[in-house]
């Protein structure tokens, strides 16, 4: 009876998710007395779950396109628009601020990047700021439920290192049973419901031991989703080790560890321990050669796909990294920051680690103090680092959209 359902765009099962999840804060709001609030998030989220319901019925008799190359893009697309949706409740509640800080604000969250626009957190409501935490939450499922299902497939997002050439029967076998023969949809699908469980009730055990540890249930829900999400704040004691340390400004070992990143399959941005590894593996290879030139590595044929084809990959995304790093300073300057700054935002933005800003600079950079262009080029930055340069520079493949 509602097989359709299963049919229908990934977008519209997005929007209608959104809809349900903008409930959150109007309970939450309806709880607290905030009736304003309440009556807002009702208001969208109705709104929400109707344009859902009216795509869905507009779209239930196409077919809609299976291909990898499609469901990139919808995650492009998704990074780009439902921000809008999320960020019109969010403005209408606050009632004194630009809507261009309402969805840079929406952008961050959902790319799980944490860079805020609102320095005084007293300026939101309790529930606004549990909104901003449901939509981070949100944006940790779907870059999981994505890298898994989408980019695995496609070798992007550092399983290209991974991946042997089709040559390898084994795992040429392997990939055509995943990619031609599963359905994308259907393994989206089938991803999600997977790691919803497991995702959520992690999100309630840290709640829980929070709530054990004295937290106020607010201030819980909220830190659980933070620091589940990698949008986490900066440790209470870092201006103490920084003092122990004796260095003034160790901006460049956070922008370092920053670039570094986490690891593939997780919602942490930068370059991705994978592909430090393969560039380490193969660097000590070569420094080996040079005392033994003819001398043959073993440890199989896994690690000589590292050193060798691994390592190439893991270059080229650097390199890639690098020219957006070069870019984003560019549009960071072309508004008027200074080269300290541009180079600290770049970093933050693209390898989605919001707090850097107040952190890696010789002084506290405030997102909410950004002109407008510069606030362009950070949700820009946000969206790319979220998704990677490659998947980006992969949609302008011709042979991606050939098959």
């Amino acid at each position: 009876m509602f097989a359709w359902l299963t049919r229908l765009p990934l977008a519209v099962t997005l929007i209608g998710l959104g809809g349900i999840a903008m409930l959150v804060p109007a309970a939450h709001a309806t709880a607290i007395g905030e009736a304003r609030t309440a009556e807002i998030f009702f208001f969208y989220s109705g709104l929400n779950l109707l344009l859902a319901l009216f795509i869905g019925i507009a779209l239930a008799g196409r077919k809609p396109g299976d291909g990898n190359e499609s469901h990139l893009l919808g995650l492009l697309v998704l990074f780009v628009a439902q921000p809008f949706l999320f960020a019109m409740p969010f403005y209408q509640a606050i009632g004194n601020t630009t809507f261009l800080n309402a969805y840079a604000e929406m952008v961050s969250d959902l790319t799980t990047t944490g860079a805020t626009m609102f320095d005084n957190p007293t300026r939101l409501s309790a529930p606004l700021h549990s909104w901003r935490a449901i939509v981070g939450w949100l944006g940790g499922l779907i870059i999981l439920v994505g890298a898994i299902a989408v980019m695995a497939p496609m070798a992007l997002g550092g399983f290209e290192l991974r991946r042997r050439p089709p040559v390898d029967e084994v795992i040429a076998r392997g990939f055509v049973q995943i990619t031609d023969k599963a359905n994308l949809s259907h393994r989206v699908r089938m991803h999600a419901v997977r790691l919803f469980p497991a995702y959520t009730a992690l999100t309630l055990l840290l709640w829980a031991l929070l709530l054990v540890a004295g937290d106020l249930p607010h201030v819980a829900l909220f830190t659980v989703l933070s620091f589940l999400t990698t949008t986490g704040w900066e440790s209470a004691a870092w201006a103490d080790s920084q003092g122990w340390s004796g260095l003034q400004t160790p901006g460049l070992i956070l922008i370092g560890l920053a670039l570094i990143g986490g690891g593939v399959a997780t919602t942490a941005g930068g370059a991705k321990l994978l592909r430090v590894v393969a560039l380490y593996k193969h660097g000590a290879r070569e420094l080996g050669r040079l005392v033994h030139p003819h001398s043959v590595a073993g440890a199989g044929g896994d690690a000589r796909h590292m050193r060798r084809r691994g390592a190439y990959m893991a270059w080229l995304f650097l390199m890639l990294m690098a020219l957006s790093l070069s870019l984003g300073m560019l549009g960071f300057a072309l508004t008027g920051a200074s080269f300290d700054d541009s180079l600290v935002l770049s970093v933050a933005s693209l390898t989605t680690t919001g707090p850097l800003a107040g952190l890696a600079g010789a002084q506290p950079i405030s997102y909410g103090a950004l002109s407008d262009g510069a606030k362009y080029v950070l949700i820009a930055a946000m969206i790319i680092g979220r998704l990677e340069t490659l998947a980006i520079v992969a949609l302008f493949n011709p042979e991606l959209w050939r098959r």
